[in-house]
């Protein structure tokens, strides 16, 4: 039963009824100002590491999340880099993603389900510098509801990327360099082993430097 709290839309009800409730931001929430524009998280912000996922660039963005169509990314001129972030569930402690745990209330949930619609959760285990624990983190799986949407036959999206990569830096070098070292491709390579992505990363890089 307590799996069925789990998916799409039922945690929305299931969160709301906890006190405490600590989310693992992974990809584009990273980012400050991106996060921001959907819930305050005015309580506690602390980089931490997940683990037993893996992170990879296989969900699809549609119509509705591009800029022209009142979204918030770009969207690319190759037709194939359409993918933002999700996690894969590996289970394997050595499979190890860093990210943000967001102390957020129930009240708003309901902000975070309309920016994470069809998401799933899933607890995992993490492990920050003076704590650890468990919270949850979105996934997006086949499923009837959003599963279309992850695919292996798309690559990342430079606006979402950017984002990202954006949001990463805030928190220092060491931070961004194993955020970027700890992201895979739909096809489950590393990001940093395709020479565009490997290209793009080094731009930005140079940029923040």
């Amino acid at each position: 039963m307590q799996y069925q709290n789990y998916l799409w839309p039922n945690w929305v009800d299931f969160l709301k009824q906890q006190k405490d409730i600590r989310i693992i931001t992974y990809g584009t929430l990273i980012n400050r100002n991106s996060i921001q524009k959907t819930a305050s998280f005015s309580s506690s912000i602390e980089p931490v590491v997940a683990l037993g996922v893996k992170r990879v660039f296989n969900f699809a963005l549609i119509d509705e999340n591009y800029v022209d169509q009142g979204g918030r990314y770009e969207r690319s001129s190759k037709r194939n880099h359409s993918s933002t972030l999700n996690i894969l569930h590996t289970g394997n402690v050595k499979d190890k993603v860093n990210g943000i745990l967001l102390s957020t209330l129930p009240g708003e949930i309901d902000a975070l389900a309309e920016r994470e619609y069809g998401y799933d959760i899933i607890p995992v285990e993490y492990k920050g510098i003076n704590q650890k624990g468990s919270a949850y983190m979105f996934i997006a799986r086949k499923s009837q509801e959003i599963g279309y949407r992850v695919r292996d036959d798309i690559l990342p999206n430079e606006s979402a990327l950017t984002l990202c990569l954006t949001g990463a830096s805030i928190y220092g070098r060491e931070f961004l360099e194993m955020w970027i070292n700890s992201c895979y491709l739909a096809d489950g390579t590393a990001l940093t082993d395709h020479p565009y992505y490997k290209s793009f990363i080094d731009d930005f890089l140079i940029s923040i430097e």
